[in-house]
């Protein structure tokens, strides 16, 4: 997880409302243009065919044909980016420009290490690996940078609104 920890986005969002509405819409597109870095070292690190036979099923946890609970299709280079301003009601401390990958096939694979069935035990063989095989190793390679930027972006638009 990449922390920078910054005070009062709320507050620094309300501001930039009373200056310029379109102001505030400027930081959250600027906010997230350094993470699209990650998210296409992330997208380039998922395999363009299923990593194992039988994945290709109608249902959740197909790599072809995976669908959400809403029943739309999602494919497996499928990756999000998002800016949140609001602050979390159970943590002191939320993300505030967040990299997700929305497959659930792919966050299985990602994640497999720990088998607690035969099945699993050949299934995490078959992957191969450790766990976080594709998300965290193409993530950790430009951490720093997109953190340094995304840092300078939150740092332009307090200065705005504190001169």
């Amino acid at each position: 997880m990449a922390d920078i920890i910054y005070s009062n986005i709320r507050e620094l969002n309300r501001r930039l409302d009373m200056i310029d509405v379109k102001l505030k819409r400027q930081l959250q597109a600027e906010a997230k243009k350094p993470a699209k870095v990650i998210q296409a070292a992330i997208v380039a690190a998922i395999p363009n065919s299923a990593p194992l036979r039988g994945m290709n099923h109608r249902g959740r946890t197909s790599w072809n044909y995976s669908e959400d609970y809403k029943g739309k299709i999602i494919k497996p280079k499928s990756v999000s980016v998002n800016f949140k301003s609001g602050g979390s009601k159970r943590a002191a401390i939320t993300s505030l420009v967040k990299v997700q990958a929305n497959s659930a096939i792919v966050s299985i694979i990602d994640t497999a290490g720990v088998a607690r069935s035969p099945q699993g035990t050949l299934f995490i063989r078959a992957l191969g690996g450790r766990p976080s095989r594709y998300v965290w190793p193409a993530v950790e390679r430009k951490l720093p940078a997109v953190e340094a930027e995304v840092r300078m972006v939150l740092d332009r638009y307090t200065k705005m609104v504190r001169v």
